[in-house]
């Protein structure tokens, strides 16, 4: 149920007692680790400069602007408040899982990738794999997709590596550039700080954003999209990151979840807190790599065709 006020609470306002003794119960359910009140806290104390130094902090522990220690009717504040402490909270999410088959189902184009700088050499033609994501349906330890809906993808299992290291040295192609892939097996996604919020799937191996246009190699306009990072598996063409995230959202809260960034972030925390995205990796065969550069210079092989 969202909570309303009549009148602003806080530095300055009306502070009315109703109105106070709502903003305390709501920063009262928030955690403290996620700027709500500490423990112990009594929300019928009514208001006191504690009350504004409360809202103060909740406001920067969320980077609402501006940071001036009141809540008004209308403002992202309120609204915050209730999204924290909503039904979404409370709410159990359905596990999920993504399977990542060894179908082929066509190819993509990344550039190489040094392992540390955002610099990259070379560019190369992949495959790229079927993976489905649906509600899980388990047999033991085994996951599998229970029903419809089933969402597929395309996407890059693996990285390209750039060894600048055997490239300073001038050695062959083969030891330049060398061919990342995300272990074989079931493995339980938490959501980690890197590359915006990407789901970890096991170490550094990740499934994050993939080139914007993939199949449009010589695009001025791209060329800096295109590449491919060590260890991914990267879901390819246009804001398919985006899409992957809302359905894997809309499957583990169905109607509950809302289509906001606040809404998204709680979602998130909830799938990784009780392990409710779930991967399956297949085998697959070693991914063969097409040079789309020429490494001659490297004594590497001329450029494929595109």
């Amino acid at each position: 149920m969202t909570v309303t006020i009549e009148a602003a609470v806080g530095y300055g306002a009306p502070n009315r007692a109703a109105d106070v003794r709502k903003i305390h119960e709501l920063l009262a359910r928030i955690p403290p680790e996620k700027g709500g009140a500490p423990r112990g806290f009594d929300p019928n104390t009514g208001y006191s400069p504690r009350t504004d130094k409360l809202i103060l902090d909740f406001q920067k522990f969320h980077r609402l602007h501006p940071a001036d220690a009141r809540v008004d009717r209308d403002r992202a504040v309120l609204a915050s408040l209730n999204r924290l402490t909503g039904e979404l909270r409370t709410t159990a999410p359905t596990p999920v899982v993504a399977i990542v088959t060894g179908i082929v189902t066509g190819h993509a184009y990344v550039k190489g990738f040094n392992g540390k700088a955002k610099r990259h050499k070379g560019r190369f033609r992949v495959p790229t794999y079927k993976m489905q994501i649906g509600v899980a349906d388990t047999y033991g330890d085994v996951y599998k997709i229970a029903g419809k809906p089933v969402v597929e993808f395309d996407v890059l299992r693996f990285g390209i590596k750039f060894n600048p290291v055997a490239f300073d040295a001038g050695r062959g192609f083969h030891e330049c550039f060398t061919m990342q892939g995300p272990p074989v097996g079931e493995f339980s996604l938490t959501r980690n700080s890197y590359d915006g919020g990407s789901w970890l799937l096991k170490g550094e191996y990740l499934i994050h954003a993939g080139p914007r246009e993939p199949r449009n190699p010589y695009s001025d306009d791209n060329l800096k999209s295109l590449y491919g990072a060590l260890g991914c598996i990267q879901p390819v063409g246009p804001a398919k990151m985006l899409i992957l995230d809302g359905v894997v959202r809309r499957l583990a809260f169905g109607d509950t979840f809302k289509e906001d960034s606040g809404w998204a972030e709680d979602a998130d925390e909830r799938i990784s807190m009780q392990g409710a995205f779930h991967c399956v990796v297949q085998r697959a065969a070693t991914p063969p790599m097409v040079p789309l550069t020429d490494f001659r210079d490297i004594r590497g092989p001329h450029p494929a065709p595109a």
